[in-house]
C-alpha cells in the first residue's frame, strides 16, 4: 500500500524516467509509426510537475500507464485515501463538483488531482476548517478553502492586515474578488462578510457576502473588526 509521504517522489521519479536526454521524448502510447513530440523547451523549465501534466493533459500517458511504469509504487488514490482521512474528503467532494466549478477546460480526472494533493499540500489544507474542494479558478489552480457556510468563528471581528497575514502563516491566501463571484453560489456568508484580497495597504478593502438572492463586494476600512467580518481562506494548488 503506497504510504502518502512517497506519493509525490513516486510520481516524480515516474515523471524523471520518462525524460531522455535533452529531446525528452515521451513514452508513447500510440505506435511506433506515430512518434510523440519531445515535451516543449518552456514545459521542461517549469520542472517534474508540469512535464507531468503536459504528458496527462495531451493523452500520452495515463494514471493506469503511471501505475505501470512505477511498478505499482503509484496507484489511482484509493489506498492512499484509506490511509488519510482529509484526502479521502477530498475526494468526496471532487466527486460531487460540477462542471462549471472547473473554469479552465473540462473536469478533470481525480487520479490528476490527487497527483497534486502531496503531504506538504494536504499539511497546509489541514489548516483550514472543515476543508472542501471549491473547484479550478481562471488560472488553472485547485481551489481548496474553509467548508463552512460562513467564515471560520476565530477570524470574526479581525482587521483586514490581521487576518491576511495570519493565512499566510499557514500557507494560505484570501480570495480574489474573481474567485468569489465564481465560486459563491448562495452558500458562503449568508450572515457574515468575508475579506477579499485587497493588496498590501489598500485605502478600502474589499469584502464580499451574499444577501438576500444576489452576491455582494463591499469596500471597508482596512482596520475594520466589527462583529461578524471576518476571513473564508484558500489554498491553491498549482
Amino acid at each position: 500500500m503506497l504510504k502518502p509521504s512517497s506519493f509525490r517522489n513516486s510520481v516524480l521519479a515516474a515523471t524523471a524516467s520518462l525524460l531522455l536526454s535533452s529531446g525528452v521524448m515521451a513514452k508513447p502510447k500510440t505506435p511506433a509509426t506515430s512518434p510523440v513530440p519531445p515535451v516543449p523547451t518552456e514545459v521542461r523549465e517549469k520542472g517534474g510537475d508540469a512535464v507531468l501534466d503536459w504528458l496527462l493533459d495531451n493523452n500520452f500517458l495515463t494514471p493506469a500507464d503511471l501505475c505501470a511504469h512505477t511498478a505499482q509504487k503509484v496507484c489511482d488514490a484509493t489506498d492512499v485515501a484509506e490511509e488519510n482521512p482529509l484526502l479521502n474528503k477530498l475526494h468526496s467532494d471532487f466527486n460531487a463538483l460540477p462542471a462549471t466549478a472547473f473554469k479552465v477546460g473540462m473536469k478533470p480526472t481525480w487520479e490528476k488531482i490527487a497527483v497534486k494533493l502531496t503531504p506538504d499540500v494536504l499539511a497546509k489544507a489541514n489548516s483550514l476548517e472543515s476543508p472542501r474542494i471549491y473547484g479550478v479558478n481562471g488560472e488553472g489552480q485547485l481551489l481548496i478553502g474553509d467548508g463552512g457556510n460562513e467564515v471560520p468563528s476565530f477570524t470574526l471581528r479581525q482587521d483586514y492586515p490581521t487576518v491576511r497575514n495570519a493565512a499566510k502563516t499557514h500557507g494560505l491566501s484570501l480570495m480574489t474578488e474573481g474567485e468569489y463571484r465564481a465560486f459563491n453560489n448562495g452558500a458562503m456568508e449568508l450572515r457574515t462578510v468575508t475579506w477579499l484580497e485587497s493588496g498590501d495597504a489598500p485605502t478600502g478593502a474589499l469584502g464580499g457576502y451574499w444577501d438576500v438572492g444576489l452576491l455582494r463586494v463591499g469596500r471597508y476600512g482596512p482596520q475594520d473588526s466589527r462583529d461578524g467580518l471576518g476571513a473564508r481562506r484558500v489554498l491553491r494548488v498549482k
